[in-house]
């Protein structure tokens, strides 16, 4: 049980260890509908035309998108899952009925 519950346990760590490095790996990345420019930022693929001058101008400017929602899903499916390892390295073997026999 105990040699069960360390190897499991590493396992669980193992599995953090990639969801959060694959976390750390994603890197930001201009939204939908833009580019990116030289200065970084991202520029609107939209264009409209300025009513002063009649000359066609980007829609809008941003930021990029750090991915901060796809960073927490993959952090927290790997504790998740580590969790359940984990879970499942405490259960003792058997069904219900042979440990009640037991």
């Amino acid at each position: 049980m105990k040699h069960r519950l360390i190897v499991l346990s590493v396992l669980a760590v193992v599995i953090v260890g990639v969801f959060s490095a694959g976390a750390l790996g994603v890197q930001p990345s201009c939204p939908t509908g833009t580019r990116q420019i030289q200065s970084g930022d991202c520029l609107s693929t939209g264009e409209h035309i300025a009513p002063s001058s009649g000359v066609l101008i980007p829609d809008y400017v941003t930021s990029k998108d750090p991915h901060n929602s796809v960073r927490a899903g993959l952090i927290l499916t790997g504790l998740l899952l580590a969790g359940g390892i984990v879970w499942i390295g405490r259960r003792e073997r058997g069904t219900p009925e042979t440990l009640q026999a037991a």
